[in-house]
């Protein structure tokens, strides 16, 4: 939806201000990370039980689902953000943050998987969504004044 309104925004056809689409689609981003996260939270051994009946893979995954517990709340961010920028036609910011935050992906990986093995694979996975949060964000001045004028 925040798609088609920015489209609509860009066009000159839009009927309203968007800054509280911006607002109500973190709010609401952040809401369902929330709750996803929380969920997880509660469930993540009966979640895991549903994909396997395997006793050590259980075992095994519940010393990972910490990281499937914050993933979500780090992960909106730069879905959210990636929608806007899809939105408003703008693929090369979000080629060039993802190109960033790939960078910081494989050296933290390097880093970090020889230290701390699966977990430093997490550790690499959670600093690349957010990287790529951070970097799009770099972006979105420009976008707003570039393409839409406020």
């Amino acid at each position: 939806m925040l798609q088609a309104l920015l489209q609509a925004e860009r066009k000159g056809e839009a009927t309203g201000p968007l800054s509280p689409c911006f607002f109500f689609t973190a709010q609401g981003g952040l809401t369902a990370a929330n709750i996803l996260s929380f969920t997880v939270f509660l469930l993540g051994d009966l979640i895991v039980a549903l994909f396997t009946t395997i006793e050590d893979v259980r075992v095994y995954t519940s010393g990972y689902l910490i990281w499937m517990v914050g993933f979500p709340v780090v992960g909106y961010w730069g879905l959210q953000l990636e929608g806007i920028f899809s939105g408003a036609t703008e693929a090369k910011s979000i080629r060039n943050s993802m190109a960033l935050a790939l960078i910081l992906f494989l050296l933290a990986i390097w880093l970090l998987e020889p230290l701390y093995g699966n977990h430093g694979i997490w550790i690499a996975f959670v600093l690349f969504s957010l990287a790529r949060s951070v970097f799009l964000s770099l972006y979105v001045p420009k976008l707003t004044r570039s393409k839409f004028g406020f």
